[in-house]
């Protein structure tokens, strides 16, 4: 493990602020407005989008001389898929409750203040939720986040609560109380929680020891997942979550035991 007393890298950070600035962009980004977007000269700017190109992170639009992700961003993120246990084991399930349901099963994980889809499979259904693998969202809203906040242990969870970057007028208080209720009956709903049009039920993923691992979400248009369609479909996504659970902690004594039975005796 890393020494997390070790100075870091300026030039790095910086460069990996410039990574993350794509992260929500539409389109393509100039080095003016990355710039502005993160307090830096231009010409820091230009100079590290410069040595990125040519690293094939980013890669520049001679047409509009503006930026966008590059082909190594998409080939590190998926060896990161391929090697990623939760997201390989989980998949079946994810089809299958996509197939159940007609509607986007996704499973996301927490990181820092914000939680990542790391698998996800959009709905049949002719209007659907979108969602991107690596899509990042605030963990105050929805109800992947309300399931990866309420697992918590008590303690750490009223810490993190505590720090949580809100909107203005945010209730830590109602949101607490919300999550003993989650924890409670073992699902979550969100009903234009994080945008008004979306709606969508969420359960738990463990690991061993009943450690929380993931979030397995199921969400849609709210005009077609309403409160009460939400809880009638919380039954089949605790289902699959647990399978996946299942799963999980099954995986390393099956492989191991799978790895014994072929050494010589």
């Amino acid at each position: 493990m890393a020494d997390k007393n070790v100075k870091t890298v300026r030039a790095v950070e910086r460069a990996l602020d410039v990574l993350a600035a794509f992260d929500e962009a539409k389109g393509e980004k100039g080095p003016t407005a990355l710039a502005a977007e993160l307090g830096l000269d231009k010409s820091t700017v230009l100079r590290l989008l410069y040595t990125m190109e040519r690293k094939g992170f980013v890669e520049e639009n001679p047409e509009t001389q503006r930026y966008r992700l590059g082909p190594k961003v998409l080939s590190l993120a998926g060896r990161f898929l391929s090697e990623n246990e939760l997201s390989n084991i989980g998949f079946p399930e994810v089809e299958r409750l996509r197939d159940l349901t007609g509607e986007t099963a996704s499973i996301y994980i927490r990181s820092g203040f914000e939680r990542i889809c790391v698998q996800r499979l959009e709905g049949t259904n002719s209007v659907r939720i979108f969602v991107r693998l690596g899509q990042r969202l605030p963990m105050y809203a929805g109800a992947a986040s309300q399931i990866l906040t309420a697992f918590m242990p008590e303690a750490e969870k009223r810490d993190f609560t505590a720090r949580m970057p809100c909107p203005a007028g945010f209730d830590r208080e109602a949101w607490l109380s919300l999550l003993d209720r989650v924890r409670k009956e073992g699902y979550a709903i969100s009903y234009g929680q994080r945008h008004p049009e979306i709606a969508a039920v969420a359960a738990p993923i463990f690991g061993r020891a009943d450690h929380l691992v993931a979030a397995l979400s199921l969400s849609g248009p709210s005009t077609r997942l309403d409160p009460d369609r939400l809880v009638g479909l919380a039954p089949t996504v605790k289902e699959r979550a647990a399978a996946i659970s299942r799963l999980l902690v099954a995986w390393p004594q099956s492989s191991e035991a799978s790895a014994s039975a072929q050494q010589p005796r």
